[in-house]
């Protein structure tokens, strides 16, 4: 994981990949989905380009971690592609490690770029039937 994100953006990071996977979606796609949903009220906010180079970075930072995530990339719609086949070459419990440092390292460039608050306005407009409650005092930590 990178350093410079606290275990509070971490901790949110894996709770969202694990409503995912609880939504029936296999762990090592969660991360896909995850970014789709973010993508959204980014993408309104940021516009297509920005929420592309923002996960590109996520991704790129997650590469240096994982040498096998290189071989995912953002496509134009700006979702990852070549996940199913780079995670195919690895464990499933690595593949899930790789989809929690991509979705870490994005949340993590969220606050850094727009904080706290915005970043938990955006998970909760993503999942607006999850309670996040929780993720006031959380907030104030990330």
């Amino acid at each position: 994981m990178n350093r410079t994100f606290t275990p509070q953006i971490r901790d949110l990071a894996l709770r969202l990949l694990a409503f995912e996977a609880g939504a029936g979606i296999p762990s090592g796609r969660a991360a896909a989905r995850v970014s789709e949903k973010l993508g959204r009220p980014l993408s309104t906010l940021v516009g297509g380009a920005g929420y592309r180079s923002l996960l590109s970075r996520a991704l790129a930072l997650g590469s240096t971690e994982r040498g096998w995530l290189k071989a995912v990339h953002v496509n134009a719609s700006g979702a990852l592609e070549g996940f199913d086949d780079a995670e195919a070459q690895v464990s499933k419990v690595e593949a899930t490690e790789g989809g929690a440092i991509i979705i870490t390292n994005l949340l993590g460039l969220l606050v850094t770029f727009t904080g706290e608050a915005f970043t938990l306005c955006v998970v909760q407009d993503a999942w607006p039937k999850e309670a996040f409650d929780d993720c006031d005092d959380m907030g104030k930590n990330i």
